[in-house]
């Protein structure tokens, strides 16, 4: 690690603030002269060595390495240079860095160095601070601070093919937009809701916490740090404003945090801030009290971009590192600013994942967090919007009241229109619960974002004039803002059952809570799509993501099947042209698993029991392209899961490398049934001792085939238990003419994809053969206790351990191909997530990404000859705000990537026109991937529901 990033690390990235403020606030020696000092004139060796105690990267250094460490430190501040250590900042941003015309742009070279470093400690710290040493060379000062969230990189040639437009097919709105930085200028402009904020559950812990190494880390409350932060904020633009002193600022914060009215006096401070910034504006720029800071812009150009909340807190930390280092902040501001920096790196880290823990749970307690309080301020969550959709889409236009029609104006160009490539945004949102909900939330969503996007409305249109305005809309949606929707149902792990519940035998429908949920949605979208033709045009797609292990694709398998085959019914007797459902599924799919063999189980479940066909896609599937040896080797060759997981893995593993003829040894596979055999004794063989049922405990093979039923709705196998021959007979009336059933939910809950025989996934079947199964009663046994009995659900979540031999990695890697083959075959395609899936898998790096195992198509990659199928990929961000990313930034990561691979002399593998020529087949793949819109056309059927 260079010397520099190593001073980074030690005295920005893990330090605790607590000790600077103590400092601050008694002075270097008010404690008895203390030998832990720290500043950013001067630190002292005992300060640096116990800081450094702190930071992961350093744990393999011994004390006398990092003695050396800290005499280049001393030898840097011996230069006197204004600004101390705050230096560092910039110096990192002038090596990894360029400005052209004021805007900052990654060195391609070093995109990993500053992946690293900006993930950690934030963009805006380096770009501003480099953009203010630049300035004081230069004797120049910025005004424009309206550069991207995630800056570009230098590379030409790069830029050549995102400029010929990307496809965003993995993108969750709510968790897509700058969540940090809106969070931050709510609560330093809102510091009434601190308190609240904090005293939620989704902050109970810290998940970027730090280590404790004596007093000096004893840190105070998040409260009271987001309190001190508040106030120096104020206080410091204040100061740069010039209605401050600087000896005044740095006393005024002593009174503060000793003072008995901090709050009183923080709220007093800040409001009287907001108020000046909002002097001589018009009452109609209500966004100026999204932050006091924006006070000094006025342009009509600032005003209408989508990234002006941005600028200003960018205007705030340039000027004050411009102050630092031309001297004239003072040393003891200077360290005020250091701790206002040290406080918000802290919190930042508390949004944005950064603490290298892996596994989607982890994802999941900072998604929690993502729009916490301010989230039901609407000013800020229209803002958000800006920063989400219209930031990628942005395009000025207005809408003008003639004659009663609403009609588009041609866009104007806008300035921040060269650094956007994003030609198609498929953007995820949660379902409703009623009809009107979701058709209100769609309606609404559109709005903020041509909101967003400077759309002007002239008038509001009354209720006879409101469908014109809506197709006016449509229009301009369609021709100008390629945005649209995809409808992501929430998965929910399953609940633990206690042992008294199982011991009751009353029937418990497994994951129950979450079936009648998907019901509920599925059931109010169809309503909502009959009802609404702006709806129809709006929304493309169902998914279903979240929690992955605990919740299986069978839970979404009726709701899946029933809103993919919603068909237009005239219900008014008339033919009329408007637009009806035209619905295409994707599915997150091999996230997250306990092991291997259950990820791919997964994915065989999301094909099967889901009907997954041609053009649609899966999500992530990390589980498909993860090296075997290096998953098992992380893991110790020993993975623990619940028994009933278990025994469905290995049965799973014995019957689907039979059919699909990949080759297990004989010994491990006489190994893996009796593992099996014994699994079955342990979760049902308890029902054969007291039922009595069958004279014969359950084989493999019929244990199997039950589970290729679960993709049946288990409402049809509860009525097994009662009556099997009305069970019987109403698998006969399921299998028969479905034009016979009484709704369309009910003719989706029988999974037909096993006699199907334009299914090319699975072995077609007879429809003989198809009721012969479900008609066993053995299988139909083991199918009815699987869904509804409380004791083999208590006794399938006992934790068992799984020994992984050499063989049975071999095995899974050759599983993994044939799976590959099969799903191009079958036209599937695959929703890659770089900086998502190196955050949350376990596959290493992200030259070690799935994605290239997927599709290596004329990159010189020997490793993957085994694998001759190219499957369709695409390359898309998924929740950006909580990765720090762009769609444009992932691309950018993936070509630092494959400029790394070396061969076995360590010379560069790959030139870098054929990793254009790879990422411009991957981008071509992305727009052929995107979803197909609904056509506004006459009903071709008629009929009644």
């Amino acid at each position: 690690m260079n010397e520099k990033y190593t001073h980074l690390k030690v005295l920005f990235s893990q330090v605790q603030p607590e000790l600077l403020r103590q400092q601050i606030l008694v002075g270097p020696f008010g404690n008895g002269k203390t030998a832990k000092y720290l500043g950013t004139q001067d630190v002292s060796e005992a300060a640096y060595l116990h800081l450094a105690h702190n930071v992961p990267e350093l744990s393999s250094r011994s004390q006398d390495d990092l003695k050396q460490s800290y005499y280049s430190l001393q030898e840097f501040l011996s230069e006197r240079q204004n600004g101390g250590i705050l230096r560092l900042i910039e110096q990192y941003a002038n090596d990894v860095l360029r400005f052209q015309q004021g805007e900052p742009m990654c060195r391609q070279e070093s995109l990993f160095s500053w992946r690293d470093n900006a993930l950690d400690l934030g963009q805006d710290l380096f770009t501003c601070a480099g953009l203010a040493a630049l300035d004081v060379r230069e004797r120049c000062v910025t005004e424009d601070f309206l550069w991207a969230p995630v800056i570009r990189t230098d590379r030409v040639e790069l830029q050549s093919v995102l400029d010929r437009g990307l496809a965003e097919n993995h993108y969750h709105m709510n968790g897509s937009s700058q969540i940090f930085p809106i969070s931050w200028a709510f609560l330093m402009n809102h510091p009434q809701s601190i308190r609240a904020y904090f005293e939620k559950a989704e902050f109970g812990d810290d998940l970027n916490g730090t280590y404790s190494f004596g007093v000096q880390n004893n840190r105070i409350s998040w409260r009271e740090r987001i309190y001190e932060a508040a106030w120096i904020r104020q206080q410091l633009f204040s100061y740069i404003c010039g209605n401050e002193k600087p000896t005044e600022t740095v006393q005024n914060y002593a009174k503060f945090v000793r003072g008995k009215r901090l709050y009183g006096r923080l709220i007093t401070a800040v409001h009287t801030s907001r108020v000046c910034a909002l002097q001589g504006f018009s009452p109609n720029e209500t966004w100026r009290k999204l932050d006091y800071t924006l006070e000094p812009f006025k342009s009509a150009e600032f005003v209408a971009s989508s990234r002006r909340l941005l600028a200003g807190e960018r205007f705030l930390l340039y000027h004050c590192f411009r102050n630092c280092y031309d001297g004239t902040f003072s040393t003891a501001l200077c360290d005020l600013f250091y701790l206002y920096l040290l406080y918000k790196i802290r919190f930042r880290k508390e949004l944005v994942q950064t603490n290298h823990r892996l596994g989607f749970r982890n994802f999941a307690e900072y998604q929690d967090r993502k729009a916490n309080i301010w989230g039901n301020d609407s000013l800020y969550w229209t803002e958000s919007c800006r920063l989400s959709a219209a930031n990628a889409l942005a395009r000025p236009y207005h809408i003008s009241k003639d004659d009663e029609s609403y009609l588009p104006s041609r866009p104007m160009p806008h300035m921040e229109e060269k650094d956007r490539c994003v030609t198609s945004l498929e953007m995820r949102i949660m379902p409703s619960m009623t009809p009107e909900d979701l058709i209100q939330s769609v309606w609404s969503a559109d709005q903020y974002i041509l909101h967003g996007m400077n759309v002007s409305f002239s008038g509001i249109p009354n209720k006879e004039s409101y469908s014109a305005y809506q197709k006016q809309i449509l229009q301009y949606l369609k021709e100008y803002a390629p945005f649209f929707y995809v409808l992501h149902f929430a998965k929910q792990p399953q609940e633990r059952i206690s042992e008294s519940a199982a011991h009751s035998k009353r029937p418990c429908l497994r994951s129950k809570a979450i079936r009648e949920k998907v019901r509920l949605q599925a059931v109010a979208t169809a309503k909502a799509l009959s009802r609404s033709s702006y709806l129809c045009s709006r929304i493309r797609g169902i998914d279903a993501c979240n929690h992955e292990i605990g919740c299986r694709p069978e839970i979404f398998a009726t709701a899946f099947r029933y809103l993919r085959n919603l068909t237009p019914i005239n219900d008014a007797g008339t033919r009329t042209k408007r637009y009806f459902p035209l619905l295409t599924a994707t599915y997150h799919v091999g996230e997250d698993f306990l092991d291997l063999t259950d990820g791919l189980r997964a994915i065989d479940e999301a094909i099967c029991f889901l009907n997954l066909q041609s053009g649609e896609r899966l999500g992530h599937a990390l589980a498909l392209g993860t090296l075997p040896e290096v998953y098992y080797k992380n893991r110790r060759w020993t993975v623990k899961m619940p028994a009933q997981d278990l025994l469905d893995n290995i049965v799973w593993l014995l019957f689907r490398t039979l059919e699909w003829d990949v080759p297990v040894p004989s010994s491990l596979r006489s190994k893996l049934e009796l593992q099996a055999i014994s699994l079955i004794a342990l979760i049902y063989g308890e029902y054969h001792a007291q039922k009595g049922t069958s004279t014969e405990p359950f084989t493999l093979s019929e244990y199997f085939e039950a589970w290729n039923l679960r993709g049946d709705d288990p409402e049809l196998y509860r009525l097994f238990k009662a009556d099997v021959k009305r069970y019987k007979r109403n698998m006969e009336k399921l299998a028969g003419d479905e034009s016979q059933l009484c709704t369309p939910y009910q003719r989706a809950m029988l999974n037909r994809m096993n006699w199907n025989k334009d299914s090319r996934f699975e072995t077609a079947a007879t429809k003989e053969e198809f009721l012969l199964t479900r008609k066993n009663r053995k299988i139909a046994t083991l199918t009815y206790l699987y869904f509804f009995d409380p004791m083999v659900r208590w006794k399938g979540q006992k934790v068992r351990d799984f020994q992984i031999s050499e063989g049975y990695v071999k095995v899974i890697h050759d599983l993994q191909n044939c799976m590959m083959r099969k799903i191009a075959y079958r036209g599937l395609s695959i929703e890659c997530n770089p900086s998502s899936n190196s955050l949350i898998g376990s596959f290493g790096n992200y030259q070690s990404h799935p994605i290239f195992r997927f599709n290596h198509i004329q990159l010189p990659l020997a490793n993957f000859d085994d694998q001759p199928s190219q499957l369709h990929v695409s390359i898309n961000t998924d929740d950006l705000g909580v990765f720090d990313t762009s769609l444009e930034n992932e691309y950018a990561l993936i070509y630092s990537a494959l400029q790394e691979y070396q061969d076995s002399n360590g010379s560069l593998q790959i030139g870098n026109t054929t990793i254009c020529d790879y990422l411009e087949s991957v981008r071509r793949m992305g727009c052929e991937m995107t979803f197909p819109k609904a056509e506004c056309t006459e009903r071709k059927r008629s009929g009644q529901e």
